[in-house]
Formats: structure tokens, sequence, C-alpha cells
């Protein structure tokens, strides 16, 4: 878990020939089995420094919304006949 982000996870992965320090972090938001996990980033230990308290201020407040969001559009297609986008 990454601390003040209302649970937002970071994975360790190693890049090629280089282990898991010098690899890439996923950074994904998991909330209930009803929801899935969704993948917020893939970066590049190199590329991004760590997460500022600004950032997890505002990850926080969007993932306080994802899993009700996501229920509710689920909700709204089983009451539309189950239709869906991807039909």
């Amino acid at each position: 878990m990454i601390p003040g982000t209302g649970g937002l996870r970071k994975v360790r992965i190693a890049g090629k020939g280089r282990g898991k320090s010098g690899g890439y972090r996923i950074i994904s938001y998991y909330a209930a089995a009803d929801v899935p996990v969704f993948l917020l980033a893939l970066v590049s230990k190199g590329q991004r420094a760590d997460i500022s308290q600004a950032e997890r201020n505002v990850l926080r407040a969007v993932v306080g919304t994802l899993a009700e969001a996501y229920r509710q559009g689920v909700a709204s297609r089983i009451r539309a006949g189950g239709s869906s986008s991807r039909e």
C-alpha cells in the first residue's frame, strides 16, 4: 500500500538485467471483489521520483470515487437491460 492514497498499491517489477530496485513500478487500485483492479500507472524507476504529498492527496480524492462510479455504471447497465458498449 502507498500511505496516504486511499488504497493504492505499488508493485515492483524487475527490469531486464536490472533487478527490482532499478526496474518498473506498477501503481494499481483494488477496492473490492465486485470492482476490477484499475491499473493507474506503469513507470520506470529512473523515470519518476516518489509520489509527492500533493499527488497523494489528488489520488486519494480520485480513488475515493472510482469504485462507486464503477458500481453505478454497472447498476445503470443492469437497469437498462444489460446492454454494454462492448456488444
